[in-house]
């Protein structure tokens, strides 16, 4: 028949999808560039009040009241008034990394292992900071560390009752005219990329139809009602029931990250000598303080918008 003819001309022919004709001589391409793609992390070294520590723990004092000047009569008597002053402490948290390569992985990989390794505890490091510090509920995952979520007065943690897809811009200005005791000029929001696509850019299209919502600027990855806008995505990336789903505030002025040192990355061949591998390693101490204005107000610096 004319496909079995057709059949033994294409078995004679040296063609490459063939292995035995000619399909093995041909190599595959191979791209020596390493596909990785991962969501922003390192928000809280942006926007808290990084603090080098020379020691493990390191106290900063703080003014948590003001005298009160009022009237004097002409030749009255004044009566002395104080200050008030309490201390804020930052007590070190060590976190690290291993990694065990073999030595064979090392020679022969066509991407640079040592560089991506390097690359990944870097990142590492970036995102236990921003879980300590958006998400530290107390508990050995987080160090003991308290984080926004759980270390502002109850008040702050301003539930509009609403879902992403309710939320106006009243639910916003709600949140911007409770903050307490800030530098207006260190004001800003911090949500994740999807909080800031499902609700921050629907709200603003809706009350500014012909406006385009500005991506950049102000030290933010956008800016949303005047203010700057940073990603976190350790913060909800949906909405569901009593969700913490984004943060206004002066988090420069009532946040704290202690660094006390630095990343640091380290190699030995001896560590893991008789499976012939090198360990390479990443550590890091630092510590997040939620340290509030310390007057006891009802809000604070920074506050929170929950959603239902």
């Amino acid at each position: 028949s004319q496909k079995r003819a057709d059949i033994d001309i294409c078995r004679k022919a040296q063609v490459e999808f063939n292995n035995q004709l000619g399909g093995a001589l041909v190599p595959i391409e191979f791209l020596p560039n390493l596909v990785y793609l991962t969501e922003q992390y390192g928000i809280a070294r942006k926007v808290a009040n990084v603090v080098p520590m020379s020691r493990d723990v390191m106290t900063v004092p703080r003014k948590t009241g003001l005298a009160s000047m009022g009237p004097v009569a002409e030749t009255g008597t004044m009566t002395p008034a104080d200050n008030s002053y309490n201390n804020v402490t930052l007590t070190a948290k060590k976190y690290g990394v291993l990694y065990q390569i073999s030595r064979e992985l090392m020679a022969d990989s066509a991407v640079n292992i040592a560089d991506d390794v390097a690359r990944s505890i870097a990142e590492s490091q970036a995102i236990a900071e921003d879980n300590a510090y958006f998400l530290g509920d107390g508990t050995s995952t987080y160090a003991n560390q308290v984080g926004l979520a759980n270390a502002l007065p109850a008040s702050a943690y301003i539930d509009v009752s609403l879902a992403w897809s309710a939320m106006t811009v009243a639910s916003f200005t709600q949140i911007m005219g409770s903050v307490e005791n800030v530098n207006p000029a260190r004001l800003a929001f911090v949500c994740s990329r999807q909080f800031f696509a499902q609700v921050m850019l629907r709200v603003d299209k809706t009350a500014n139809q012909f406006k385009e919502l500005t991506m950049g600027g102000l030290g933010g990855d956008a800016t949303f009602l005047g203010y700057p806008v940073f990603f976190s995505q350790v913060l909800p990336k949906a909405t569901g029931t009593n969700i913490k789903s984004c943060y206004f505030g002066d988090f420069t002025g009532g946040t704290m990250l202690g660094d006390r040192r630095q990343l640091e990355i380290q190699t030995s061949d001896q560590f893991y000598f008789n499976n012939d591998s090198i360990a390479v390693r990443g550590t890091s101490r630092f510590c997040v303080d939620i340290h509030g204005d310390g007057r006891g107000s009802t809000y604070g610096p920074v506050v929170c918008l929950v959603g239902d």
